[in-house]
């Protein structure tokens, strides 16, 4: 008795197997269901669309759609109707997958449904979140070489960095970071302009940080006291309300961290010597209210007439989600022996 309801089920079990899977039984035309590209990479702080096409033998209202799913964490997934990209007739879906910085890299798919008139069918659409670099350097030191003591002083042994050395950047390329260190080297020195940075590099670093969730380190001793408390970059991205400039000028001094910011404790020799380079400099910064001091310059042995040297503010951008640091010193001259390095110095300033 109990052989053959089993024998009789077992057909029934097969026949809703395969539908479930968009094949076999339920009657109707056959639906095409394509995907281009058919794989997708996106490097975390990015995002990447594919455009899904689906239509059924002998027309018939056809729909896509993704199918629920848990996403990893970082990964925001969506699709909507796609204005281009299919043959006449389909049904068009674009597939935009978005990941934060935070995302980490692995694989993992998205299904794409086509239903209609025939049975429903599905196709796997596998993403990689990319291993990114997450900072980039920008070269804008107008081509004095500068830039090259500065890595050295700053990014020596550091293969977590890409250099840009193109002066202002494509901000299609800014955006893919999650951090920027910017340097002017001895822009400024020779003359002022009254411009923190030219009209196509404030257009790009407001740009960078409207993109939400990104750091901004701006190396720029001479032009931030050339734009002085007149610029409203200063004020409105970085805090900074007025500066103080040549506070030191052509002598050693020393940097030491803000009892709270991220370099607490530490403290960094800036050296006059070296006739090659740019006489050693800081101007004084002001900080609005809502900014923090994160390092105070001076002389050695004179700390109680120490002026802010670095000013940091979270909550720039559009979004108010991304943070933007001034530094008004020479960081090139940073040597190493006190007891901070240059490299220390900067991976303080990007963890602020």
């Amino acid at each position: 008795m109990p052989g053959p309801p089993r024998l009789r089920a077992l057909p029934l079990a097969v026949l809703g197997l395969a539908a479930a899977c968009g094949g076999g039984g339920g009657g109707g035309p056959a639906g095409h269901l394509s995907l281009t590209p058919k794989n997708l990479s996106v490097a975390r702080g990015g995002g990447a669309t594919a455009v899904a096409c689906g239509a059924f033998e002998g027309g018939g209202a056809a729909e896509l759609a993704l199918v629920p799913a848990t996403r990893p964490d970082g990964i925001a997934v969506a699709g909507v109707p796609a204005a281009a990209g299919c043959p006449p007739g389909d049904a068009a879906l674009e597939v935009r997958v978005d990941a934060a910085f935070s995302a980490a890299p692995a694989g993992f798919t998205v299904r794409v449904r086509l239903t209609g008139p025939g049975p429903a069918v599905e196709r796997e659409l596998p993403i990689t979140v990319a291993a990114t670099t997450p900072v980039l350097v920008v070269d804008d030191d107008g081509g004095d070489g500068l830039s090259d003591t500065f890595f050295g002083a700053t990014l020596a042994g550091n293969d977590g960095c890409d250099v840009a050395r193109v002066g202002v950047p494509d901000p299609a390329l800014l955006v893919r970071y999650e951090a920027v260190v910017w340097y002017t080297g001895a822009r400024g020195a020779g003359g002022c302009s009254g411009d923190l940075l030219g009209d196509a590099a404030q257009r790009a670093v407001r740009d960078f940080l409207d993109a939400g969730g990104r750091r901004l380190v701006l190396v720029s001793p001479w032009t931030s006291a050339c734009a002085g408390g007149g610029s409203t970059l200063l004020g409105e991205v970085f805090g900074v309300v007025d500066v103080y400039p040549a506070f030191l000028q052509d002598r050693d001094f020393v940097v030491d961290g803000a009892a709270r910011g991220p370099a607490a404790g530490r403290s960094f020799a800036v050296s006059a010597d070296g006739s090659a380079l740019p006489p050693a400099y800081t101007a004084g910064l002001t900080p609005a209210p809502a900014a923090d001091v994160l390092l105070y310059a001076h002389l050695a042995g004179a700390v109680a007439e120490s002026l802010p040297a670095a000013v940091g503010r979270h909550g720039a951008g559009a979004a108010g989600t991304s943070t933007a640091i001034l530094v008004s010193f020479t960081a090139e001259r940073v040597t190493d022996g006190a007891t901070g390095t240059g490299r220390e110095l900067l991976e303080a300033l990007l963890a602020y």
